[in-house]
């Protein structure tokens, strides 16, 4: 550690008073950003939460929700979203069409894939076609 400089005693108050004042300054800065750092971390976890609900609840294009919804209505509290489920469904009335069909698709093979392979017999769709057209 280099040795101190001493100053002399007249410059030393008004050193001291500067620096106090540089500190100050600096302190209040730090906790500004400190703020708005918190803010937006806050906010780009609720932004993602808010994200992966959409997906979970079956929404096509969480891009296309996401300006639909009153995001001051929604909160991130110890991880769980609260608000969100309500504007969800009531989106899923007005606008079905953003969001996957729950009934799955409309048309049928109409064979039941159920029940697993018999056994001793073909294993994958490959086997069954070949047995089937021999």
């Amino acid at each position: 550690m280099p040795p101190q400089e001493t100053l002399a005693p007249e410059v030393q108050p008004q050193q001291e008073a500067r620096l106090l004042e540089e500190n100050a300054r600096l302190t209040g800065e730090l906790e500004k950003l400190q703020k708005a750092h918190e803010e937006q971390l806050l906010r780009l976890r609720t932004e993602s939460a808010i994200r992966e609900g959409l997906l979970r609840q079956g929404a096509h294009d969480p891009r296309t929700v996401l300006p639909l919804l009153q995001l001051d209505k929604i909160s991130l509290q110890e991880g769980r979203l609260s608000g969100l489920d309500e504007q969800l469904q009531k989106l899923r009335q007005e606008n079905g069409y953003l969001f996957k069909s729950a009934q799955g698709p409309l048309i049928s093979s109409g064979f039941s894939h159920e029940r697993p392979p018999e056994p001793g017999g073909p294993a994958t769709l490959a086997g069954a076609l070949c047995e089937h057209y021999r």
